[in-house]
């Protein structure tokens, strides 16, 4: 036998042992129950760790309004009834696309929201058909509502629209975009509306008429354009046509030097385009007579037969000669 010591194991060594191997593996068992609780935890939220889902924002995108809305005004009403007093507000709106459509309507209801929803319900079955010819209306009116009294006059472009309070609103959602208004009597905002709204229900559909002078221009313009546009081929003939003739002499004579003719019948001649002394003596008294003739009955009885040999004198420059004509003639008194 070895001289070694050995310690002998007790009875009560061996429950304290266990005792501590229960206490750890308890312990372990707990940190590998929370790591797996961790971990599907985590599972079940979706990821194990990593960051959460993107929500999808692929909102619906609000569509554009058919009608632009305006209000007027609200008004804050009391009914006396047996139990007291209700009270309500009376909300008044104007809708409009500006593309010729306009309403107006009112609403009541205890809170305002529900008074503009009715309004607008209200003014949607009201809706009205305007006639706009150049971003104004065709013609004037004049429309009388109760107390109030509007007119409205077409302007022209960039005016503008000259007016205001619900009469401004009203042409605006309209859409004109040039008019004149006034407006007499009472200015309560609804008559006015609906004297507005009334005026222009009975426009006629029709374009407008324009001023004489403005139609004359725009017949000018056309016919221009027109002639324009067949001009370039008679231009070119009447250029050549032009060196052929022979030109014109700046010599003026003074006609009345012959008997029988006045300053008057001198510039009568001269506007049929006899203007010395040679033009004259070509021309015919059958011409000269009716020159005469349509300048009025105060020149018939004049007698233009001795006019053309007069005018050779005076063109030779046989002064002398023609002197002694004209003594023959009217016992040398001139006319």
């Amino acid at each position: 036998m070895s001289d070694e010591k050995t310690t002998p194991v007790t009875d009560e060594a061996k429950p304290a042992e266990t005792a501590q191997k229960s206490e750890d593996a308890k312990a372990s068992d707990s940190k590998e129950n929370q790591g797996q609780n961790g971990r599907g935890d985590r599972n079940e939220r979706g990821g194990g760790g990593g960051r959460r889902p993107r929500r999808n924002n692929n909102r619906k995108q609000r569509e554009p309004k058919e009608f632009e809305e305006a209000i007027l005004q609200i008004d804050r009403v009391t009914r006396v009834t047996k139990g007291g007093r209700q009270l309500r507000f009376r909300v008044s709106v104007v809708i409009g696309d500006q593309k010729g459509r306009v309403g107006f309507g009112i609403g009541k209801s205890s809170e305002v929201m529900m008074g503009v929803q009715k309004a607008i319900a209200d003014a949607k079955k009201n809706l009205i058909k305007v006639p706009i010819f150049e971003d104004s209306i065709p013609h004037a009116i004049e429309m009388k509502y109760k107390a109030t009294r509007v007119l409205l006059f077409p302007a022209p472009e960039g005016k503008g629209v000259i007016a205001g309070g619900a009469v401004r609103k009203v042409l605006e959602l309209a859409g004109v975009k040039n008019v004149l208004s006034k407006m007499h009597g009472s200015r309560n905002k609804l008559n006015a509306s609906y004297a507005t709204i009334n005026a222009l229900k009975s426009l006629q559909n029709r374009a407008p008429h324009k001023k004489k002078g403005e139609e004359a221009e725009t017949t000018e313009v056309e016919e221009n354009k027109a002639t324009e546009a067949k001009a370039p081929a008679k231009k070119t003939e009447a250029k050549k046509a032009v060196p052929s003739k022979a030109p014109k002499s700046d010599k003026v004579d003074d006609l009345t030097k012959i008997e029988g003719i006045g300053p008057k019948i001198a510039e009568l001649i001269n506007k049929a385009g006899m203007i010395t002394f040679a033009d004259l003596a070509k021309a015919k008294t059958e011409a000269l007579q009716t020159i005469l003739d349509e300048a009025g009955s105060r020149y018939k009885t004049h007698d233009p037969s001795t006019w053309v040999e007069q005018s050779k004198l005076a063109a030779a420059d046989k002064w002398d000669e023609l002197k002694k004509l004209q003594d023959e003639l009217d016992g040398g008194k001139r006319a």
